[in-house]
């Protein structure tokens, strides 16, 4: 079994913000595969659903813990249905990478990333693979305001675009694990 998680935050505001990549992205691909929609799961404080690509087994869930406590959920999942860390990939904005850039990162530290920074804490392990959407612009200042700041018109307009070839490189990245 794949485990894909979605880096985010629950709140209805929080909905359409540069933080919220990864639930676009997830939200997505489990329309795009014929998954059941997300559902609210208690036991691991997240909201999930699953299915099969290719034959094999896929959890994708969104925490409700919050970007900065994500590690709970992780913790949680991996345990119960005894999911290895490189059998996970996680979905999450980066702040880091340009506006509409998508990366694969294989291993590593959080960058700064405080979504990442809490699975690695709780799992002590950076063996999951992440794909990255750049939602880098030439401000300067507070990062918080606008990590969690709604999207641009213009970036608004690119989105689909962007969750495309994100969709496509997590594909890529199921198909080889």
């Amino acid at each position: 079994m794949k485990l894909i998680i979605a880096l985010g935050n629950p709140d209805k505001k929080y909905a359409a913000t540069r933080h919220n990549a990864g639930w676009l992205l997830a939200d997505k691909c489990v329309s795009q595969w014929g998954f059941s929609a997300f559902a609210k799961d208690g036991q691991f404080c997240a909201l999930v659903t699953r299915g099969h690509i290719a034959g094999e087994a896929v959890l994708v869930a969104k925490p409700l813990t919050y970007m900065n406590k994500s590690g709970d959920t992780v913790a949680l999942l991996a345990s119960y249905y005894k999911i290895k860390m490189e059998d996970i990939i996680v979905l999450q904005d980066d702040l880091d990478s340009e506006f509409g850039t998508v990366k694969v990162k294989m291993k590593g530290g959080h960058g700064g990333h405080n979504g990442i920074r809490d699975i690695l804490r709780v799992s002590k392990n950076d063996a999951f693979a992440r794909v990255k959407i750049g939602i880098k612009a030439d401000k300067k200042g507070d990062t918080s305001s606008f990590v969690l700041g709604r999207f641009s018109t213009e970036e608004e307009q690119r989105l689909p675009e962007i969750l495309n070839e994100a969709q496509k490189r997590l594909e890529e990245l199921l198909a080889k694990k």
